[in-house]
């Protein structure tokens, strides 16, 4: 009923602002609310929006990478989950953590790998460098029996 009144003070506040003087007779436009079935198809078309808007959240949180966007909608449709898509938005939230930890590992394991090549690149330097004196030394001492 309250609807209804909304309805009629509506049309009474339009009528107002568009300078009509003329009185509107309320019994009617309660009548045309009724029988145009006005309040089931605001209701019908506010359920309509309601449930866009669900689904417009999921997919904006499904395409995320951010958990705390995902947890929102959670928090927000918890109690009023229409499809039931909670277990999927909870899933997606254990399969980012999971990629995440995996990102994570992978990159241990890259830098392991940098690492131990930079390594042994400086080995084989020292190497090189233990050797050239090597052969300098050789020589000098070669020299030295020359001479």
């Amino acid at each position: 009923m309250s609807v209804e009144r909304n309805i009629v003070s509506c049309a009474l506040t339009f009528c107002l602002a568009t300078g009509t003087k003329e009185e509107l007779d309320r019994d009617k436009i309660q009548h045309v609310v009724i029988e145009s079935d006005l309040i089931n198809i605001a209701k019908k078309q506010i359920a309509e929006d309601d449930h866009k808007a669900y689904w417009a959240a999921l997919n904006n949180a499904m395409k995320s990478r951010d958990v705390s966007q995902i947890e929102e909608f959670i928090s927000r449709y918890r109690v009023d989950d229409p499809d039931k898509l909670i277990p999927k938005a909870m899933s997606r939230i254990q399969d980012i953590k999971q990629s995440q930890t995996l990102f994570s590992q992978l990159n241990d394991v890259i830098y392991k790998i940098s690492e131990k090549n930079h390594l042994e690149k400086v080995e084989e330097k020292r190497e090189k460098k233990t050797g050239v004196i090597a052969a300098f030394e050789r020589r000098k001492h070669r020299n030295k029996l020359a001479q």
